[in-house]
């Protein structure tokens, strides 16, 4: 989803100066699409008025506006899908709701609300946006408290899709700390569906190049768990140039 004042072909007025990053945007987008065989689809901020140049006038509540949708998957960034036919399974077999999250799990590093299963309706989200809680935000964990006081409860969805064999929807790269004894790393990535970069020792995330020694001490002490650690990281590094053609931002905090 884009900002549909991205999309708008505005004719320049005499002495304009066209913004050349929303240019170069627009042709990454249209570039996307046709590479990645990605569906692009403008949105607009989700109080009538707002600034439609600031992130926090748009909201996830966008989602809900999709009605020629029968459902949506949303996956909270950053991170990485590492097997797709279990969150395929989800989006196409799940019992049918305005809502459903995930079981919350700390010991894993989640909060539950890293994979979303939404219901595309235009009254809920007319609902949304009449409430008066209507605080857009771009902060996915506040948008769901709104969702949660406008819509019926979410339904929960299992973390764990099959017990036999522990693949789990989602993992949090920061559970590689907390490994056993015995640690399998190909079956620990096989049995992953979505890698989320959820890490307290890494706050900024994986699209920044951390000092050293922050990243040094964030790095797991079994040796097979750290191979994956390091190996993710610079998965997602990649796989960014690829895609966007951005190289990891440098921290430049005090």
């Amino acid at each position: 989803m884009f900002p549909q004042a991205w999309a708008a072909d505005l004719a320049p007025k005499k002495g304009d100066i066209s913004d050349p990053f929303t240019m170069s945007t627009r042709r990454l987008l249209k570039l996307a699409a046709r590479r990645y065989r990605v569906e692009i689809r403008p949105i607009t901020t989700l109080l009538e008025g707002a600034d439609e140049d600031k992130t926090s006038s748009y909201s996830l509540a966008a989602v809900y506006s999709l009605a020629d949708l029968d459902r949506a998957l949303v996956l909270q960034a950053p991170g990485l899908i590492l097997e797709a036919e279990a969150l395929d399974q989800v989006l196409a077999y799940s019992t049918s709701t305005e809502l459903a999250v995930i079981d919350e799990n700390k010991d894993l590093g989640l909060s539950g609300e890293e994979i979303l299963l939404i219901r595309p309706a235009r009254d809920a989200f007319a609902a949304l946006r009449a409430s008066e809680m209507a605080n857009a935000t771009a902060d996915m964990t506040a948008d769901i408290r709104f969702f949660n006081h406008i819509l019926p409860s979410p339904l929960v969805l299992n973390l764990e899709t099959d017990k036999e064999s522990h693949h789990q929807l989602v993992r949090s790269i920061s559970a590689l700390r907390h490994v056993e004894h015995g640690f399998d790393p190909k079956e620990w990535l096989r049995t992953t569906s979505y890698l989320r970069f959820s890490d307290d020792k890494l706050p900024r995330g994986p699209e920044f190049d951390s000092p050293w020694d922050d990243k040094r001490a964030a790095r797991p002490k079994n040796r097979d768990a750290d191979w994956i650690w390091t190996d993710l990281y610079g998965r997602f590094a990649q796989e960014r140039v690829e895609v966007c053609g951005l190289d990891l931002d440098i921290w430049r905090g005090s």
